[in-house]
């Protein structure tokens, strides 16, 4: 058997800004408190957070890549206290993992 070797790959950051395209998903937007909550979507680039562990694929063991940051939406879709969402993919296999975690807002 051929061990790979564990490389961890960081794609570029590419920013994400939400579009609401009703008046219902515009009202849905934003906080009334915090000006920095619901603007940290992005692809690529670190995970966004105060204590992210980059997992291990389940599948292969290899080291995942942050595909994806969400962050939560606004006051009525909040993520527990203004959490985001990452996204990891393994670039080896295509197996996907999340994790909710705390960033600061």
């Amino acid at each position: 058997m051929i061990e790979m070797e564990k490389t961890e790959m960081l794609i570029p950051e590419i920013k994400l800004i939400p579009s609401p395209t009703t008046e219902e998903a515009k009202a849905a937007v934003g906080y009334k408190w915090n000006d920095v909550a619901g603007t940290r979507h992005k692809l690529g680039g670190e995970p966004t957070g105060e204590n992210v562990e980059i997992p291990s694929c389940v599948m292969c063991k290899q080291p995942m890549t942050c595909y994806a940051t969400i962050d939560s939406i606004g006051d009525d879709y909040d993520l527990a206290d203004c959490c985001v969402i990452n996204v990891f993919v393994c670039l080896n296999c295509g197996t996907t993992s999340s994790q909710i975690d705390q960033a600061h807002a």
